[in-house]
């Protein structure tokens, strides 16, 4: 999937890329190219939790612990962030699941996250239409992607069957 080349931080932020990278302990990491369904899906989380009140933003990048910037397709603050590239974990990060991700990526990514301290982690997958929460370590499959007395998303809103 990715090509991982080494670059100094400084180099790192300061270069723009055809396509948004992370940057992973001096890596820099190219990101799965996203499908009409990934942008669908991308575009109606956002819509949600911006209905819900939640400051949304769609690939913002986050400055991380340990020199890791990381891009969520989707991610919501209870508050305005304060710089650019926020280094105060959001409320909630979603990840959509691109065709050419790897599942021990993915995993790796979800765990950065949580050490960063986001609360809510979500991973949708277009592929085998499902839905997943990761917490404690884990990712569990859900039909309900919840923030307790904001949002209630169900499988059935982002998959919705063809007529």
């Amino acid at each position: 999937m990715a090509t991982k080349v080494m670059v100094p931080l400084a180099d790192y932020l300061s270069t723009s890329y055809e396509h948004d990278r992370e940057y992973v302990h001096g890596e820099v990491v190219e990101r799965g190219m996203p499908t009409y369904t990934h942008a669908r899906l991308q575009g109606e989380i956002y819509f949600r939790l911006r209905m819900a009140g939640l400051i949304a933003a769609t690939e913002l990048r986050l400055a991380m612990t340990g020199g890791v910037y990381r891009i969520p397709d989707v991610c919501a603050f209870l508050n305005e962030p304060q710089t650019e590239v926020p280094s105060d974990p959001p409320l909630v990060v979603v990840e959509i699941v691109s065709p050419d991700d790897r599942y021990s990526e993915l995993k790796a990514k979800l765990r950065e996250y949580q050490e960063f301290g986001v609360p809510h982690i979500w991973v949708v997958d277009p592929q085998d239409q499902t839905c997943s929460v990761f917490e404690t370590g884990r990712l569990t499959e859900v039909d309900v992607l919840q923030l307790e007395g904001r949002l209630t998303l169900t499988r059935q809103e982002l998959f919705p069957k063809a007529e």
